[in-house]
């Protein structure tokens, strides 16, 4: 599964907000409907699926712990994510401290925005001002990165 596209949702008053149905297919199973959130890179929030977060994880967990920022970025990773239960009406919680390292405000908006194996989320300002710094750049780290 690919994620791509973006779309927009609203938190609600207790910092719950719907995960667009086309995701939420890629993202859970009829008997599994936990999805992993956690802290981006970006000033945003990521979410995964089970596999993806799985095998992510066990890259994580294979980084030299005796290298101080590999120590470092597994410590940051792992007390930032969190497995969330999707509710039956397609709701997620996301933490408080996902919330805040993304500066999202509730209520308030959200752009969901597809990141191939994950998606991300985003308070709507900041991934506008985000995207207009990096679209620019596209080609070049396109390069940078060995892509086409």
């Amino acid at each position: 599964m690919v994620f791509i596209g973006t779309y927009t949702h609203t938190f609600d008053a207790k910092g719950r907000v719907f995960v667009p149905k086309k995701y939420l297919h890629d993202l859970t199973t009829p008997t599994e409907r936990v999805v992993y959130v956690g802290i981006g890179m970006d000033p945003c929030v990521m979410l995964f699926s089970k596999p993806h977060f799985d095998a992510l994880s066990q890259q994580i967990i294979d980084l030299p712990q005796t290298d101080p920022a590999a120590r470092n970025y597994t410590q940051i990773f792992f007390e930032n994510t969190f497995d969330v239960e999707v509710d039956s009406a397609g709701r997620i919680l996301i933490p408080e401290v996902l919330r805040e390292h993304a500066n999202m405000k509730m209520p308030g908006g959200v752009v969901f925005a597809g990141a191939g194996t994950s998606v991300t989320i985003w308070d709507p300002t900041i991934h506008a001002t985000h995207r207009a710094g990096t679209k620019p750049n596209y080609a070049i780290d396109a390069a940078k990165a060995g892509g086409r």
